[in-house]
């Protein structure tokens, strides 16, 4: 399905800058990671991705707000999943 290839190649996108910029992410960075989560919000373990690279970056409010989300998000994921009941 096309949203599934979009959502791929975005993530793909996202995941390869953060390696480039592992070390010391920049402000564009997250933005790219702000925009991913506003197309793809249930995403959990970009949301965690995106709570570190905020956090490095001194954004301490949005990245609090970005590890509450990703720790809801995985709530909701292992409710989801068949195996966990």
């Amino acid at each position: 399905d096309l949203c599934d290839e979009i959502k791929t190649g975005m993530r793909r996108f996202v995941t390869v800058w953060n390696k480039v910029q592992k070390t010391k992410p920049t402000k564009e960075l997250f933005q790219v990671y702000q925009a991913y989560l506003t197309a793809f919000p249930q995403d959990t373990e970009m949301l965690h991705w995106a709570a570190i690279v905020g956090r490095n970056l001194g954004r301490h409010k949005e990245a609090a707000d970005l590890f509450r989300k990703a720790s809801t998000q995985a709530a909701l994921d292992l409710k989801k999943d068949p195996k966990n009941k």
